[in-house]
């Protein structure tokens, strides 16, 4: 193919469209698809069940699909699926699933993960999030759609971060971050600043409806009273809510996750 550099070390069984640029010195294993208009800019090594969609941009040293940095990982057969529209910074690494062949680490469509980042094995990132300069995730770690990392930042395994969430630098997340927050500090000496009003506004949600998300976390995070009373209470008042924000609270909460939420607030 004309797009593949004569240095790049490719195998015959891979499924490359013909849009699809490889540059200098990239190795590309047995079982990877890439799609329409992929471009590896240099360097860059992918291999496992590794599927890459149309338009995604992968930098210089980056390693895909290699095996998981896990004990009880057995040479599965598992994969990465990388969706569309996605830029993927260099230096970053992102592992391939544990258990059955059909697990895959996934990372969804027109994300930005920044340079050095770490994506361990079955991880799942939705849509529009941004992982800046070194933000580090842990085994089975979900994050939402449109939520911003920043740089030298940890999450904990199975952690989840809710939509529109900010974590700021150097942060250490020890437990599910609910949708909206604003969270920074150092496991379990971080807190919830309170709403993420700035990016609410910048993605065009209504004043009403991000003054009425501030009373939720005032319900649900009230210090005086046990958090799964709290959650009782907003939920019996919010039930029938038309306000987007609140539904997605509503949705990222129930009894059985409750206990994992991160509950100190200063807001």
């Amino acid at each position: 193919m004309k797009n593949i550099h004569e240095t790049a070390i490719v195998s015959k069984l891979a499924k490359i469209d013909e849009t699809v640029k490889i540059g200098p010195y990239c190795i590309i294993g047995d079982y990877v698809v890439l799609k329409k208009n992929v471009n590896l800019i240099a360097n860059v090594i992918i291999d496992g069940k590794t599927t890459i969609d149309e338009n995604t941009v992968v930098f210089p040293f980056t390693t895909i699909g290699l095996v998981p940095q896990d004990l009880k990982y057995n040479n599965e057969k598992t994969g990465v699926y990388i969706g569309k529209n996605n830029k993927i910074r260099e230096s970053v690494t992102i592992h391939i699933a544990t258990g059955d062949e059909n697990s895959v680490t996934y990372i969804g469509n027109n994300n930005l993960i920044m340079v050095g980042s770490h994506v361990a094995h079955d991880c799942v990132i939705g849509d529009f999030n941004i992982l800046s300069n070194h933000v580090l995730l842990a085994g089975h770690v979900k994050l939402g759609d449109y939520v911003v990392i920043g740089g030298g930042s940890a999450i904990h395994q199975y952690a989840r971060i809710g939509d529109f969430a900010f974590i700021g630098g150097m942060s250490g997340v020890p437990r599910d971050i609910v949708p909206c927050a604003m969270y920074t500090g150092a496991r379990d000496s971080g807190f919830i600043e309170g709403v993420n009003i700035t990016g609410l506004r910048r993605k065009g949600f209504e004043n009403n409806h991000i003054q009425e998300l501030k009373e939720v976390y005032s319900i649900i995070f009230d210090a005086n009273s046990l958090f799964l009373d709290n959650i009782k209470n907003f939920k019996d008042k919010f039930n029938n809510s038309e306000n987007p924000l609140v539904n997605k609270i509503n949705s990222f909460i129930d009894t059985v996750t409750a206990k994992n939420i991160y509950v100190k607030y200063k807001g």
